[in-house]
């Protein structure tokens, strides 16, 4: 019987470049950080009661061009910056779903026939 080798993570192999690469993922790490604070910020103000109108929301994110993998020393913090985007997607989601049912529970009530109203006088 044969086993499978043993599967090992693929060595991190710096681009050419080294400290600019290190840079350029530590700049990225730090525009996505912001963003992320920015959508953690919008939920706060929406649930405080802000009216959507109030709340800043947050610029247009485009993705940054890099090369290579994420540097070891930032992979941590990769990882809980990516750990908390998928929170604030979650409670994003959440929201969504308890204004949509919100919404339709207010359409129904639009949409009830008024009752009539009867008055008993007497003659």
């Amino acid at each position: 019987m044969t086993t499978a080798p043993e599967q090992r993570p693929a060595a991190v192999h710096a681009p050419a470049g080294d400290a600019a690469w290190r840079r350029s993922w530590a700049g990225a790490l730090d525009r996505v950080e912001l963003d992320v604070d920015a959508a953690e910020e919008l939920l706060r103000t929406l649930h405080a009661g802000a009216a959507a109108h109030e709340a800043v929301a947050p610029p247009a994110w485009t993705p940054p061009a890099l090369a290579g993998p994420v540097p070891p020393e930032h992979a941590e913090r990769a990882r809980l910056l990516l750990q908390r985007q998928l929170d604030v997607s979650e409670q994003l989601a959440r929201a969504l779903v308890s204004t949509r049912t919100q919404v339709t529970a207010l359409r129904k009530l639009e949409r009830a026939e008024p009752q009539p109203v009867y008055v008993d006088r007497a003659l």
